[in-house]
């Protein structure tokens, strides 16, 4: 038995939302949707991160930018400035302007920089979702994402690092100096978490000998 028929409200939600919203959160969002008939109609449709309009991050006034700001952890230029309010189910900032919703990274990153490119999205540096410090943030591609995720050690199908005893002793130093994970991954060109779950599982070692 075939679905129901898509309507151009429904089309429109999807070109309005896609580059902000995963499908899952976009069928929550359409009823009788599904986050997999989400996705075969943004195939359908044509609507790849490389080609689809990129939602637009309005003009902001005064009151609105202090708001923002007010919601980041500012810290110096290398360190993360962290997110401390609301969250998207995939763990980005989110905040409401004008009745739509946005990321954070994306709104830091047009505040800073200006109007994000036609098709790009917003990638961090540092891998930090929470993260709106815009010396973190570079906009690129879906595929320049999925390349990141390989290279960085993220996600599912990632490439293994091989970090030696030295290289992990090197970590554990610069640990107790106060180095922070992002600093550390920087140095072996991983992911953060990469450096993170290296370490919690040295030591749970160490403690279970």
């Amino acid at each position: 038995m075939p679905g129901k028929r898509w309507n151009e409200d429904e089309d429109t939600y999807l070109i309005n939302n896609r580059q902000d919203m995963t499908a899952k959160e976009m069928s929550s969002h359409l009823p009788g949707r599904t986050s997999h008939s989400v996705e075969i109609r943004i195939s359908h449709l044509g609507l790849t991160q490389e080609c689809m309009p990129t939602k637009k991050i309005p003009n902001m006034t005064p009151d609105q930018m202090k708001n923002f700001w007010s919601r980041v952890d500012i810290g110096d230029r290398g360190s993360c400035w962290r997110w401390k309010r609301g969250c998207t189910k995939d763990g980005y900032g989110s905040l409401g302007i004008n009745g739509k919703v946005y990321r954070a990274p994306r709104i830091s990153f047009s505040l800073y920089y200006g109007p994000i490119p036609d098709g790009k999205i917003i990638l961090h540096k540092c891998d930090n979702p929470l993260c709106c410090n815009p010396h973190h943030l570079e906009f690129g591609t879906k595929k320049d994402n999925s390349k990141n995720k390989y290279d960085r050690g993220r996600g599912n199908n990632y490439r293994k690092f091989n970090f030696t005893d030295a290289d992990v002793e090197q970590m554990l130093m610069w640990r107790q100096e106060k180095w922070t994970y992002e600093e550390i991954s920087q140095k072996f060109g991983c992911s953060a978490n990469t450096i993170s779950t290296k370490l919690k599982s040295k030591i749970h070692d160490h403690n279970t000998r």
